[in-house]
């Protein structure tokens, strides 16, 4: 599968298999980008946390697209919109909404103790759905399965079984026909 399509692009559909991988090199990536500036800036620069700081910063907003991208390649494969991924985040908005604009000042504090146990119900849903559930099977409205894509046989419609009455698996045939037994005439007790 192409890299830049991976984590580009927003359309089409991505099994688990290339959603943990690509997400394992961004993760990398990441780290490794993240490392390599924040000892540039300290050794030629000598500027400090701040400096880092804004470093990280920056890589995280050039890494948001191919992290959404991936991610909606996967909703897509679970026959669910892109959308989705702002899930997590909804509970958040709308306590601080509330906090600006709605809520009295006496109940401020008693807002983030709910929206924190919701919000994390929602990641671990999410989570959950894109990492380790199976797409949908066969094509829906984004694309093509992409296990069918990967192997066109196994993928089909109907899996068939390995077996058949003709030809069944290696512990259900009848064992080898018994061996004629042979005398060693030549041992202890053996007439000539």
């Amino acid at each position: 599968m192409d890299i830049f399509y991976l984590l580009t692009s927003f359309k089409g559909r991505i099994g688990r298999k290339h959603f943990w991988l690509a997400s394992m090199y961004m993760m990398g990536l990441q780290l490794l980008f993240f490392a390599v500036a924040s000892c540039f800036v300290e050794l030629a620069f000598g500027l400090g946390e701040l400096a880092i700081d804004r470093i990280d910063i920056v890589l995280r907003l050039v890494s948001t697209v191919p992290i959404f991208a991936l991610l909606a390649k996967r909703l897509h494969d679970r026959d669910h919109p892109a959308y989705f991924v702002g899930f997590p985040s909804l509970p958040t908005l709308v306590s601080v909404f509330a906090i600006h604009f709605v809520v009295p000042e006496k109940i401020l504090h008693v807002i983030p103790l709910g929206t924190g146990p919701i919000t994390a119900v929602i990641s671990l849903w999410l989570f959950v759905e894109l990492a380790f559930l199976r797409g949908t099977i066969g094509s829906n409205q984004y694309g093509p399965d992409p296990l069918a894509l990967e192997n066109p046989i196994a993928s089909s419609a109907k899996l068939a079984a390995p077996w058949s009455a003709a030809n069944p698996p290696y512990a259900l045939t009848s064992p080898p026909p018994p061996r004629p037994h042979r005398r060693n005439c030549a041992g202890p007790g053996a007439v000539r």
